[in-house]
């Protein structure tokens, strides 16, 4: 305790108090023990990742949890680290979870929960923790589990699940912990607090959910889940999945790329300040050079980096196309709009009393695009009030999150928006398609390879070919017309990253190599010795094909090679002609310029479906004896009384009534469907339209819908 200390007039003193608990003396003095610890460390004590904000879809017998990726960027405050491990989901039927709290240490105390699914970072660290001897004394052999590399994901379907029953869920993220430091790894808190009146309190990543079924005709539409390939050379495909049925919205998507030869980032970390960002003496066309950042130009960024010059996709974006409304206020202080990643050029704003009259944005207001903020200009002539609002905005903007990308830690799934989950199909390895690469005519074919590789120059310097994606031909004319003549001179970056001038011998072919995607001829050097009776070099049996593609700086990147040889059966040498080619069709990753494009439907009620369905409602439960697993018991205050009770229609149409009467037809009370189609189920709390408790007995319904009416009787046993 305190010893005593004056405190005069005026003079603020701060203390602490901890109030501390066990299960008995042990445990009292262990807890003490770790209370001390916390106070002498002045609250400073390694923390779990930050909270993820989880979702809970209800389905007709299935519980859909999501969230987002917060947790995985956050910074342990005192270890300075980005500790995050995994995500584990709790679920009870209770709010104190005490269905999971089940884990006990060696003395037989339950001490942890014990989750129904776990997400582990697939890094290598796995297990269970174990610490050192003290830290395992003092959690008296208490210990964690940090999951099995299983990858993280971010939704969980429970199908284990009663409808009408309500469960609570918890999404907690963990961190590590450190073994040399003795830091036990820790996990989120999992808060539920019920109220007096019943009501319940969550956190962010808690929540609690009714399973229940739609209502009748309830018709998801949505059944062409694949995207319309509007632009762009990709071979990949993306279809879509739908997570949360509620928050469709009738929207036109476009999804959109970026790569590594165009995205501006130093994706393989080769760039170095002190020798690419000066004294490079390639030319820097936006004049940057110094800034300590890479930029467009410099060496080992973008194209200029012979490992990022293929463009491989780095991440993506969605744009709603349809866009986004709302109404304002607007006065000379800022705002903050519903929503992010706005594209500033496509706003249109007009007052509230005046829509049809679109007002100036530039002239009228300031608009910070990166915090979606929005003011009056102090020299607009116009007045604050109500303003109204249309954008367009990304959902998802930027995001690596594809599945099998090299660029991000963690890719099982993607982002979900409004309401839905992209799946992208990507070709990550750029290669060969055989069954669409052919001769155009196999009776005059050679055998073919199609490879990158190394070349060794006269100096002993090497290039490294580098796959370029894209589709190519090689177009024939007849064997006395020059089609193409190969480069005197080019210039080439060798391994060691040092420009190489090539002065290979020029030669005039009836061939010659062309990029369908980029429609433009590509540079070849070809190994051919014999010339015809035209001075011109055929395409000949042990014939060796080098490309090059030309980059943004006119020098040359090494790339494909393709080598020819004749068939041991054939008789004769095949001679190529005007109109012959070869088609060599290559994977191609998403990358800028490819578009995808994609409309949701809102889920709809099928009326004659409804109407057929109306035989398929359900009284639960019938007979209602004394209670059911679907009543919530006493809220924690309330000491006196039954708790709840319930029974539940289900299957209801859309706005229906349902109407109970006694058995000799006095009216009990009249309920109503709220119009939400993804729940079908109304609630009956046993109780009259005075408020007073029904008596045991014969009751009948009516539904009364506008697609029918369906009765029957019900029963309640006390």
């Amino acid at each position: 305790g305190s010893a005593y200390f004056p405190l005069p007039a005026g003079k603020t003193e701060r203390f602490s108090l901890a109030l501390v608990y066990g299960n008995d003396i042990s445990d009292l003095l262990k807890n003490r023990e770790t209370v001390q610890k916390i106070y002498n460390s002045d609250y400073r004590f390694p923390q779990p990742p930050d909270k993820p904000t989880v979702r809970a879809v209800p389905g007709d017998g299935k519980v859909t949890l999501y969230w987002d990726r917060i947790s995985e960027e956050s910074v342990d405050p005192v270890t300075k680290e980005m500790d995050f491990e995994g995500y584990k989901i709790y679920k009870a039927s209770d709010p104190d979870f005490e269905d999971a709290h089940v884990v006990t240490n060696i003395n037989g105390v339950v001490t942890g929960y014990k989750p129904i699914a776990q997400y582990d970072k697939k890094n290598g660290i796995t297990g269970i923790f174990e610490p050192s001897s003290d830290l395992y004394q003092q959690a008296e052999g208490f210990t964690f589990n940090l999951g099995s590399d299983t990858g993280l994901r971010h939704t969980y379907v429970d199908n284990d699940v009663e409808n009408g029953r309500q469960y609570y869920y918890a999404v907690v993220a963990y961190d590590r912990g450190d073994v040399e430091q003795d830091i036990f790894p820790s996990e989120n808190t999992k808060f539920i607090s019920v109220q007096n009146d019943g009501s319940i309190i969550t956190d962010v990543n808690t929540i609690v959910v009714r399973p229940t079924a739609p209502v009748a005709g309830y018709d998801v539409q949505n059944t062409d889940n694949i995207l319309e390939h509007k632009e762009g050379p990709a071979t990949g495909s993306i279809g879509y999945s739908i997570v949360d049925e509620s928050e469709l919205t009738d929207h036109t998507y476009r999804v959109i790329f970026m790569d590594t030869a165009t995205d501006t980032v130093d994706n393989d970390g080769d760039w170095n300040y002190l020798t690419d960002d000066v004294g490079s003496g390639i030319i820097d066309p936006d004049s940057t050079k110094n800034n300590g950042v890479p930029d467009p130009g410099e060496p080992n960024i973008d194209w200029t980096d012979p490992d990022e010059f293929a463009p491989v996709t780095t991440c993506y974006s969605v744009l709603d196309l349809t866009g986004h409304e709302e109404t304002v206020t607007i006065d000379t202080g800022y705002i903050t709009l519903e929503k992010e990643n706005i594209v500033g050029s496509s706003i249109l704003i007009s007052s509230e009393n005046d829509p049809g009259n679109y007002l100036s944005l530039e002239d009228n207001f300031d608009f910070i695009q990166r915090s979606s903020k929005i003011r009056l200009k102090s020299s607009s002539m116009l007045s604050e009030g109500e303003y109204r609002l249309s954008y367009q905005y990304y959902p998802v903007y930027k995001s690596p999150n594809i599945k099998g990308s090299p660029y991000a830690d963690e890719t099982y799934d993607s982002d979900i928006f409004d309401g839905i989950q992209l799946s992208f199909n990507n070709n990550w390895s750029i290669c060969k398609i055989d069954s669409l690469s052919y001769w155009s005519d196999s009776s005059r074919k050679l055998i073919w390879s199609f490879r990158v590789d190394k070349s060794s120059l006269p100096n002993g310097d090497v290039i490294e070919g580098k796959p370029y994606p894209s589709k190519y031909e090689i177009q024939f004319s007849d064997p006395d017309e020059v089609l193409y003549e190969t480069p005197q001179s080019l210039i080439a970056y060798t391994n060691q990253g040092f420009p190489e001038i090539l002065w290979p011998q020029p030669k005039k072919t009836n061939f010659r190599l062309y990029d369908v995607i980029d429609s433009v001829a590509v540079p070849f050097l070809y190994s051919g010795v014999t010339m015809n009776e035209n001075g011109i070099y055929e395409l000949e049996p042990n014939g060796l094909i080098e490309s090059f593609v030309l980059r943004p700086d006119s020098v040359y990147q090494y790339s494909w090679v393709m080598y020819f040889s004749i068939a041991e059966t054939a008789i004769d040498t095949p001679r190529f002609h005007s109109g012959d080619k070869l088609t060599i069709d290559v994977t191609r990753p998403f990358r800028n310029g490819d578009v995808y494009e994609f409309t949701t439907e809102k889920p709809t009620v099928a009326k004659f479906e409804a109407r057929d369905e109306l035989n398929d409602i359900q009284v639960v439960p019938n007979p209602y004896v004394v209670a059911n697993t679907m009543e919530a018991p006493l809220p924690p205050s309330i000491t006196s009384g039954r708790g709840e009770r319930r029974i539940e229609f289900r299957k209801l149409p859309q706005d229906a009534k349902v109407h109970i009467f006694t058995s000799n037809g006095a009216h009990v009370r009249t309920i109503n469907q709220s119009g939400n189609i993804h729940d079908g189920t109304l609630a009956w709390d046993l109780k009259t339209k005075e408020n007073l408790d029904v008596s045991y007995g014969v009751y009948f319904y009516i539904v009364e819908s506008n697609v029918g009416k369906k009765s029957g009787k019900l029963a309640v046993i006390k």
